[in-house]
């Protein structure tokens, strides 16, 4: 049942395309938590530090305790960095 000896179907298409996308949606996670990471002012620079060095060492455990601990305050973070960008966009149109 291996894949590589079927040649070119659409089932491995299929699965390349998928792989693909999960590649992209990883390192797009990646990428989100390692911003709201560095963000962060309320953790000193050994916690990140350990954070960062378990995104290395452990990248899917880390990744999925990252989002299940702090998922509601990168939300929060989220929603404050909009608005602080929408406050000086709506000033600036007013010069």
């Amino acid at each position: 049942m291996f894949f590589v000896e079927e040649g070119f179907t659409f089932r491995n298409f299929l699965m390349d395309a998928l792989a693909i996308f999960v590649l992209i949606v990883w390192f797009w996670l990646l990428i989100t938590i390692a911003s709201d990471l560095f963000r962060r002012h309320d953790i000193s620079g050994w916690a990140k530090a350990l954070w960062v060095i378990a995104l290395v060492v452990f990248p899917y455990i880390a990744v999925f305790a990252y989002l299940i601990f702090q998922g509601r305050g990168m939300t929060e973070r989220s929603v404050q960095t909009s608005a602080r960008g929408t406050r000086r966009t709506s000033a600036r149109s007013w010069l």
